[in-house]
């Protein structure tokens, strides 16, 4: 159900700008309310929802999220990953606050949003997004005129104001600490086999934001980590022990030696049996 609604009108569009479409607050108490991505392909809206009060779910990649009062979710409407529904156990209405805007620059940032902070975000009631987009109930039911600059800057504006709220709660250090964590987990397990997913169970957090996380602080993968970091250990082994390389292999979990011997060549550029003779122990 509307509680209120606003459609913006920018006069003579810039394709190249981003402008928003509509401004509105909602309210719903069934689960018959329910928004699946898969099913709006033709759709280029970017979305941004709020809730005011109550509970509403939002999926995505990472699975489902609880979005009660003062937590918001940023993502692209046509993304087959998606979808915000009313939760089937419900019992309170799930009111919130959106807005959809359109454009490439602003679909670039949200993509970038979301890659380094995930798509979910708490914000007080009185955060200047949200007070910036309650202003717009005095216009209920009228279309807001805005020019091209002013729509795209508007746009602009409440993405950034959003990434810098989420970078002030989310912060280097809480990304430093998880990939501390993780590097610290997989050095625990190197001699076996290892798996991203099993790292990722064990700090209870998703597959895919450890990926995000590491990537935003060291560039590169987890699993590109666990390779070089099993890489280092038999450059050790090489020079500091009598095991061959298959017993090399099979303590730290390579499946076949040939696999041990591919990666190897990789990421010291000879083989495990000319390193032993000639190589030199090095961070990778």
């Amino acid at each position: 159900m509307e509680r209120w609604i606003v459609d913006f009108r920018v006069i003579k569009p810039c394709d190249a700008l981003d402008r928003p479409i509509r401004v509105a607050s909602e309210s719903f108490c069934s689960p018959d309310y329910h928004q699946e991505g898969r099913n709006r392909q033709d759709d280029q809206t970017i979305l941004f929802l709020h809730t005011l009060e109550g509970l509403g779910i939002f999926r995505d990649g990472d699975g489902e999220h609880e979005i009660s009062a003062g937590r918001s979710f940023l993502c692209e409407v046509n993304d087959s990953a998606i979808a915000y529904y009313y939760p089937s156990n419900g019992t309170e209405d799930w009111q919130f606050i959106w807005i959809g805007f359109t454009g490439e620059p602003g679909r670039i940032v949200t993509r970038e949003l979301i890659r380094r902070f995930g798509a979910v975000y708490d914000l007080p009631g009185d955060h200047t997004i949200i007070k910036r987009l309650e202003a717009f109930k005095a216009y209920d039911g009228l279309i807001y005129e805005m020019t091209p600059f002013a729509g795209a800057q508007f746009v602009m504006e409440l993405l950034t104001d959003l990434g810098g709220s989420a970078q002030a709660d989310f912060g280097v250090d809480a990304q430093s600490e998880v990939v501390r964590q993780a590097q610290q987990l997989i050095n625990e397990r190197l001699t076996g086999p290892m798996r991203v997913s099993e790292i990722a169970e064990a700090m209870d957090v998703s597959r895919e934001h450890l990926a995000r996380v590491f990537r935003d602080q060291i560039e590169i993968s987890p699993s590109e980590y666990i390779e070089k970091r099993k890489i280092q250990l038999a450059c050790e082994l090489l020079k500091n022990s009598q095991l061959t390389n298959k017993e090399i292999s099979a303590r730290l979990g390579f499946r076949r030696q040939s696999h041990f011997s591919r990666s190897f060549g990789r990421l010291m550029n000879m083989p495990p049996s000319q390193f032993r003779k000639e190589g030199t122990i090095g961070l990778l």
